[in-house]
């Protein structure tokens, strides 16, 4: 049982995706803004592209130059990526030597089975949310031809205080736009 671009597309609706472009065998759309990744082009959003192949029987999620890699670190670039393929398991990247483009991708056969809301949710929310936190150590290999990852422990850390800001500041946001005059019915004040 092969899958449909038609199906892709209630699937991103379900999951809270409107915004996006239907061709033919592909959709393209983009997620962000993000905390750390930044395009080579500035844009610090990510794009994507959901590609059905084989009849509807493969699917993959990729995002077209995410990075150009060029110059004396694509060793170095390249040795983080599959660090990070085989920290996470989900990922992977291909790069094409001729112009250095790279590509993370999440990959799969569907063959006689389906794709559901949540195996969507997952592959887009993994490929941003990993991009973005592994986007320091990937710029840093390109740039200076550094190949370090910080301590999980830390990292996951730097991420959570990331989120408690942004909680703070939504809820905030919402204070201000719910209160009245009694002073009652408003969020609590204290997370």
């Amino acid at each position: 049982m092969a899958i449909t671009i038609q199906h892709v597309e209630e699937l991103l609706n379900e999951i809270g995706i409107q915004n996006f472009n239907t061709e033919e065998n592909y959709i393209r759309f983009s997620m962000g803004p993000c905390d750390r990744y930044v395009r080579p082009d500035g844009q610090d959003s990510l794009f994507l592209v959901i590609d059905l192949t084989e009849n509807g029987e493969y699917f993959r999620i990729f995002s077209p130059r995410a990075y150009q890699i060029q110059g004396p670190h694509i060793d170095a670039f390249l040795k983080a990526t599959a660090i990070i393929q085989w920290k996470t398991k989900l990922i992977q990247f291909e790069y094409d030597p001729s112009d250095g483009e790279v590509r993370p991708i999440i990959e799969w056969p569907i063959e006689d089975g389906t794709l559901t809301a949540t195996q969507l949710r997952r592959c887009v929310s993994g490929l941003l949310g990993l991009l973005d936190d592994f986007h320091p150590v990937l710029q840093r290999a390109i740039d200076d031809g550094v190949v370090e990852f910080p301590d999980d422990r830390k990292a996951m850390i730097e991420r959570l205080e990331i989120l408690l800001d942004k909680l703070k500041t939504q809820q905030a946001a919402d204070e201000s736009s719910s209160s009245d005059d009694s002073g009652e019915g408003g969020p609590p004040s204290v997370l």
